[in-house]
């Protein structure tokens, strides 16, 4: 590009929005009101500190760790897209891990 700027791999790509996930907290939230689960005991399903899962639920932390991701949608089963990932990538997950 004679401008200057980064290269691209498609036209365009710079004027595109950015892709936005489904909230992982409110979806988090979600699960733990339906099974009647406190953020402590919630925590503890996942393996990380309280006060993690607090910030998630607030929008305070953007989890974008697709390993975190696939280990929430197993251990909660919560469908994959509905945390914003494939099938296939789950799928792919399972069987590396």
């Amino acid at each position: 590009m004679s401008d200057g700027s980064a290269p691209w791999l498609w036209p365009g790509a710079e004027d595109d929005n950015p892709a936005v996930l489904p909230r992982l907290g409110e979806v988090l939230r979600e699960y733990r009101s339906a099974n009647h689960l406190t953020q402590a005991a919630l925590a503890e399903l996942l393996q990380v500190d309280q006060t993690y899962v607090s910030l998630i639920e607030r929008g305070r932390r953007q989890v974008r760790d697709v390993g975190f991701l696939l280990r929430v949608s197993r251990l909660l089963r919560i469908p994959s897209a509905d945390l914003g990932l494939s099938n296939e990538l789950l799928g792919a997950g399972e069987a590396a891990g």
